[in-house]
């Protein structure tokens, strides 16, 4: 049952992974079809190099906002409050 369910969620993220990278590829063509201009390495440096780095930022910014929102403070004891939602962000 496991291998099943691990076989089924790798087809799936194996589709997720690779999807941007063909839809750049789409998007360079189109672009040359459109404008006669093919600029590859400027929209493959932006669409994956550029969103990605944003992407990880947003990702490491998010939760440090909830945390700060909540009243958590680094190197000191922390209220029942910012203890329950760190219990909660855990699980």
């Amino acid at each position: 049952m496991l291998a099943v369910a691990w076989s089924i969620a790798s087809v799936g993220t194996g589709i997720s992974v690779t999807l941007p990278f063909a839809m750049l590829a789409n998007t360079v063509d189109y672009g040359e079809w459109k404008n006669g201009i093919r600029a590859s390495g400027f929209l493959t440096a932006i669409g994956s190099s550029f969103a990605i780095k944003m992407g990880s930022g947003l990702g490491g910014w998010a939760p440090s906002v909830i945390l700060a929102h909540a009243g958590y403070h680094a190197g000191v004891a922390q209220t029942a409050s910012v203890k329950m939602l760190l219990t909660r962000c855990e699980s």
